[in-house]
């Protein structure tokens, strides 16, 4: 897991805007799990601020399915 990955889990969420401005590679890495950022982002329910970052770091991430299928909004309610 990535250090921004590791903000977000975390919730911090100022944190992880600034990380995705400074380091917008992270914003694609896919995890062990297969998760994205924006994976982690939308199970976190994370501020619209930070989706946004992300989504600016990495377009592509709101199209890019975790191993099982699943797109990051779907990801929100993956345990519930």
């Amino acid at each position: 897991m990535n250090k921004l990955c590791r903000l977000i889990t975390y919730e911090h969420w100022q944190s992880a805007i600034n990380r995705c401005e400074k380091f917008p590679k992270e914003a694609s890495t896919i995890d062990v799990e297969g998760c994205t950022a924006m994976h982690i982002c939308c199970y976190r329910d994370a501020p619209l601020d930070v989706i946004e970052a992300l989504q600016e770091a990495n377009p592509e991430a709101v199209k890019t399915k975790v191993s099982g299928g699943w797109w990051p909004t779907i990801a929100r309610f993956w345990l519930f």
